[in-house]
């Protein structure tokens, strides 16, 4: 019945976790029955030419969750009643005490001691995501047979801690990185002068330590073959093809015009970066990548690889902060200024807001979508394979709200796009579903 099954879907998910692929089947079952096109990735990783490893890392990684989640329960025993009774987040209080309590338990347990402190401590940053995105080419040890990159952050070196803003970046032109870094601290945290200077500083050490770490063969192991890691690279391919098939398709009977791009909450935006540089050298297809995100290193080190990447000219950089106090996204036209979007990507947003501003956020999208303009998103599955990693050995913080199929459907639908506009894809790894909407 199984193998059966597999046929119908084309594409088999990757089967690390049964329970989890067979629960996965029948979300993309349901959202058909409903009307949907859904369909499962068959984007190529290199990790899929070494299965074994893939299988090993899996049964690593699960040895240590559990191992971990025993850690975390002594840690609740011993620690109980410390944040005392005030109950104004208490809860969040809690588990951040909990979370700082088995930080070295968790990096000693997974890399051992000294190993991938720097990489844990940019977690739930965008500079962490390099170091999966680029993992195939990381040396290890720095031996040069095992890879390009010398350290774990992959093609971003230690320019981006003298980065100053150029032209392409409006509002803070001129300015390096620590005076960027202080003002953000100060205009989106909310600190002082002296507190937001010390941020500031504490921020770029701890990117310095990033950037000069190296690789250890177990950090490889897990950035090349955990399913969160492949998950990652998979979204990303399956984004890049997407946008290249839209554009290709749509700017070359569009009389040469140039195409405009936003990646809404773009961290370093390398797979969008890639695909400028796709389109621009093998089809000859031109136009500009709008960069938004209210974190000024994030961006910085976006311009540091697209200057690299020979795109450099091509980018336009916006620090602003997302979302306003009572979650209502940015005005889009405060950075369009009239011009309208032929695509919209922020596929590794969507699975950090709650309902309403996923809502909010997909309304103010689609009213600054041009007519034929392509809208990507993506969630984190709740039924993904090996869903307990992400927030127990990885210890990703901030949480991510994991989502049925059906659930993104239903958001989708509640901000108003119609239903025969989107086309789902579940990543081969069964981690994502990106969300495809076409403005017809």
């Amino acid at each position: 019945m199984h193998e059966e099954l597999k046929r119908a879907h084309n594409m088999p998910l990757l089967d690390i976790d049964t329970a989890a692929s067979w629960r996965i089947y029948d979300e993309v079952d349901d959202a058909r029955h409903d009307g949907y096109e859904v369909t499962i990735g068959d984007t190529f990783d290199q990790a899929y030419d070494h299965p074994s490893k893939i299988s090993q890392v899996y049964e690593f990684l699960h040895e240590h969750d559990i191992r971990l989640e025993q850690d975390r329960k002594q840690v609740i025993i011993q620690g109980l009643g410390r944040l005392g009774l005030n109950p104004l987040k208490r809860d969040y209080r809690r588990e951040k005490a909990i979370d700082i309590a088995l930080e070295p338990l968790r990096v000693r347990r997974l890399f051992g001691p000294n190993r991938a402190i720097a990489w844990h401590e940019q977690r739930g940053r965008a500079a962490a995501l390099l170091s999966i995105v680029s993992a195939h080419d990381l040396q290890v040890d720095q031996n040069l047979m095992t890879g390009r990159y010398a350290t774990m952050s992959g093609p971003l070196d230690t320019r981006v801690l003298d980065y100053t803003f150029g032209q392409n970046a409006p509002r803070l032109a001129g300015v390096n990185i620590e005076e960027a870094l202080i003002d953000a601290e100060k205009r989106h945290g909310g600190h002082a002068e002296v507190k937001a200077k010390q941020r500031a500083s504490m921020r770029l050490k701890k990117m310095e330590e990033f950037v000069l770490s190296p690789v250890s063969p177990v950090f490889k192991d897990v950035v090349q073959y955990s399913a969160d890691a492949l998950g990652i690279r998979s979204r990303k391919a399956e984004v890049h093809q997407a946008i290249r098939h839209h554009l290709v398709d749509t700017m070359h009977g569009a009389g040469g015009r140039e195409y405009l791009m936003m990646s809404f909450g773009c961290g370093t935006a390398l797979p969008m970066l890639e695909v400028i540089q796709d389109l621009k050298t093998h089809y000859d297809v031109h136009g500009r990548l709008i960069l938004l995100d209210q974190d000024p290193l994030a961006l910085a080190s976006a311009a540091c690889l697209a200057e690299d990447m020979g795109v450099g000219d091509a980018i336009e950089i916006h620090c602003e902060r997302l979302f306003g106090r009572f979650g209502a996204p940015i005005k889009l036209q405060s950075i369009l200024k009239g011009r309208q979007l032929d695509i919209a990507e922020d596929s590794g947003l969507r699975e950090y807001l709650p309902d309403a501003i996923y809502r909010s956020l997909t309304r103010e999208t689609w009213r600054n979508l041009r007519s034929g303009g392509l809208m990507t998103t993506g969630n984190m599955n709740i039924n993904r394979p090996h869903a307990e990693f992400l927030h127990g050995m990885m210890g990703w913080w901030p949480k991510v709200q994991m989502r049925t199929i059906a659930e993104g459907a239903r958001l989708h639908r509640e901000a108003g796009i119609p239903q025969r506009a989107t086309r789902m894809r579940v990543t081969r790894d069964g981690v994502y579903t990106m969300y495809f909407t076409e403005k017809q």
